[in-house]
């Protein structure tokens, strides 16, 4: 573990603390005035703290990994909440969630360069990363509310939901097998780190759920299953593209063969 690994070992905590710490919150915690401004300073804070300890770090890999996530989850989306509270303030988180993706996109742009010349991440795969699933969740979204008012039926809802989203990771899958190995590792790990969280996600809703005795969608054990399946193509796909010899290497094994 070097220093640059442990900076963002710490940036990733801070992150994942707040999107659990966020949820914990809207679930066992009543809504107030001041909560809702705390939590939108703190959070925009831990933002901001997330992406100086990134830049600071110079960790390549790593820091353009954590990035990734931070340009995917922070701020935690609370808009709504300080909105209700405090319609200034919401245009302000507004702004900071926005100010967000540019500055972890900046954060990637400069932790880019202290690459290794052999072991660049493919810029494509960082884009895909970034930009498929949100595109597709936005999608997902607006078929799923026409579907549900033409049909009135959230079966059809949940499908389109359920395929859009398992086109969204054979895609990714696709180009992890098609661009390069630390591309693809890249692609791999990233996937793997919001699947698991995803699953976690559902996993406490349900428990929380069940012990509130309240209904349990059957869309959530779906979702635990879809994420579950492509953690595992995920991994395979990792460690075949992992075991991979590098470019140099098989060419001198086919020169020695001739």
């Amino acid at each position: 573990m070097t220093q640059g690994k442990k900076i963002c070992l710490v940036a990733a905590a801070i992150i994942f603390v707040c999107y659990i710490g966020e949820r914990f919150i809207n679930v066992f915690v009543d809504t107030t005035r001041e909560l809702a401004l705390f939590e939108a300073i703190a959070f925009s804070l831990c933002t901001l703290i997330v992406y100086l300890l990134l830049v600071y770090s110079q960790e390549p890999y790593y820091g353009i990994l954590i990035a990734a996530l931070g340009f995917r989850m922070m701020p935690p989306d609370i808009r709504w909440m300080v909105n209700s509270e405090s319609m200034a303030a919401g245009v302000v988180y507004y702004v900071v969630q926005k100010s967000a993706l540019l500055i972890f996109a900046f954060a990637i742009l400069r932790l880019y360069k202290y690459q290794d010349k052999d072991k660049l991440i493919t810029p494509l795969s960082i884009i895909a990363v970034l930009v498929l699933m949100p595109f597709i969740n936005d999608v997902s979204a607006v078929i799923s509310d026409y579907l549900l008012l033409f049909t009135g039926k959230m079966y059809a809802s949940y499908f389109a939901c359920f395929i859009l989203a398992a086109i969204a990771e054979i895609v990714l899958l696709f180009l992890a097998s098609q661009t390069t190995k630390q591309g693809a590792i890249f692609i791999c790990d990233f996937q793997i780190i919001a699947l698991v969280l995803n699953i976690a996600r559902r996993v406490l809703a349900i428990a929380i759920m069940t012990v509130r005795d309240t209904h349990v969608s059957k869309s959530y054990y779906v979702w635990i299953a879809i994420f579950a399946f492509f953690t595992v193509a995920f991994a395979l796909m990792k460690k075949k593209r992992t075991n991979e010899l590098p470019e140099e290497v098989e060419e001198v094994a086919v020169e020695d063969l001739d």
